[in-house]
């Protein structure tokens, strides 16, 4: 009887260390199973996720990243973003022209004709039918019909497309390298040149709302546009590292991830920064969360990165 209540005392305890640990290691660390480059990640429902990376790499998890099962994608080629247009249907672009369509969870996963052999960098969807690609040398794809057909609307030989955003049907961004900004709001039938007052690349955007806007990029920059992305205003800050990845929960609630870990979070719509411990010093490539509380990062190394508590464990804010 002594035993066994000594080893329920030593369970007992060993899970409050645990949760402690939990406690001050606000991200932890999830197992990937690889140690691929690991470049995006998507969540159709709080439990059910992906994440793709270099050499074909399509990770799928369907018990909120416990555990990671890899998924067969038919190419070698580095993959850099997985986006979903509803439970079943997804997508997933990469070099060489690489679209992966998969219609049935990720159980399969199908080669599309994308008409080109740049490297796709970014794909949105604005329903289950309209979809963007952007990537190398200024390609912009779009599909009408879920991807049976995709249609090259523009190609530049002196610019990369980094990531693209579509707020609604017609409304739409594009950056890249070199600050380069690119608006539609005729659903892409042309884009036109946005001042960004910055020649870095740019990496990363999304909305919050109609007018509020964020980017980042090369050397820590992080630019805000507050009229629907006509101008953008550089936030200062103290950061020299490559910014790769910001996404928002609400209207104040955003994240950053990029170089040596750093995971910079804001709670005033950008107005200031906290960096977050990640407890890391991976390279990490894109952030996403499913709620409030509940957030992913993946990086370089197979890493990939979860918190349940908005990853709150600041250790000094950056000063404008």
């Amino acid at each position: 009887m002594k035993t066994k209540t000594f080893l329920f005392i030593k369970i007992a305890l060993y899970f409050l260390l645990l949760n402690v640990g939990m406690l001050k290691a606000q991200w932890i660390v999830q197992p990937s199973g690889t140690n691929r480059c690991l470049n995006s990640v998507y969540f159709i429902d709080t439990l059910a996720g992906y994440v793709v990376g270099n050499n074909g790499a399509i990770l799928k998890t369907i018990d909120g990243g416990l555990e990671w099962k890899t998924q067969i994608s038919g190419t070698n080629a580095n993959l850099h973003f997985v986006c979903f247009s509803d439970l079943n249907t997804g997508y997933i672009v990469g070099d060489g022209g690489t679209i992966l369509n998969t219609t049935n969870g990720g159980v399969t996963w199908v080669s599309q004709i994308s008409k080109t052999n740049e490297n796709l960098q970014s794909i949105y969807f604005t329903d289950i039918n309209t979809g963007y690609v952007v990537g190398g040398h200024g390609v912009i794809l779009k599909t009408n019909n879920s991807g049976k057909e995709w249609i090259v609307m523009s190609k530049k030989e002196n610019i990369y497309f980094s990531s693209n955003y579509f707020f609604n049907a017609n409304v739409g961004y594009i950056v890249g390298w070199g600050g380069g900004i690119l608006r539609t709001n005729n659903a892409g039938i042309t884009f036109s040149k946005i001042p960004s007052e910055t020649t870095k690349d740019l990496l990363s955007i999304c909305f919050t709302d109609i007018n509020t806007g964020y980017i980042v990029g090369e050397h820590g920059t992080i630019l805000k546009s507050s009229n629907s992305g006509v101008t953008w205003v550089k936030i200062s800050n103290k950061i020299i590292n490559d910014l790769w990845s910001i996404c928002f929960t609400d209207t104040r609630n955003g994240y950053i991830v990029g170089e040596f870990g750093m995971i910079l979070k804001t709670t005033d719509s950008g107005t200031t920064w906290d960096i977050l411990e990640s407890g890391t010093s991976e390279v990490l490539k894109f952030i996403y969360f499913t709620n409030a509380n509940i957030g992913y990062a993946v990086g370089t190394n197979g890493l990939i990165l979860k918190t349940i508590n908005s990853g709150n464990n600041k250790t000094k804010i950056l000063t404008k």
